[in-house]
């Protein structure tokens, strides 16, 4: 697998065209850890060249980064972030029950709950 600064993935999380999530362990093997890469998809011969993608995952990073400064129970903290050539990563602690997880699952939530996770 890949490593991004301090962190080695182990598997795939989750996927689109610009970013991947992985599930990642420390180089000491420690696990709990997640890692958003920003690489855009080229098609062989070609190079991406995505700076609204890249703009737009520097603003997520830095929301992520802003949110888990102030302590915000919700939100994790941003452990490490770098950039390489054609991608940026950001590294945060893996929650298995996060908001997108339980989208994810398809679990039925109410709206009363909904609005309680995005108030908080």
């Amino acid at each position: 697998m890949s490593s991004y600064g301090k962190f080695e993935t182990v598997g795939e999380i989750a996927q689109n065209s610009r970013t991947t999530v992985y599930s990642a362990r420390t180089g000491s093997g420690k696990n709990g850890y997640a890692v958003k890469v920003f690489a855009p998809v080229s098609l062989p011969g070609q190079t991406v060249n995505d700076r609204t993608g890249a703009r737009k995952f520097a603003e997520a990073y830095e929301a992520q980064r802003l949110a888990s400064g102030k302590r915000a129970r919700h939100w994790a903290p941003v452990l490490e972030a770098g950039d390489f050539p054609g991608g940026a990563y950001y590294a945060t602690r893996r929650y298995p029950r996060s908001l997108d997880r339980l989208i994810d699952l398809r679990v039925k939530i109410t709206t009363e709950s909904l609005q309680h996770v995005l108030l908080s």
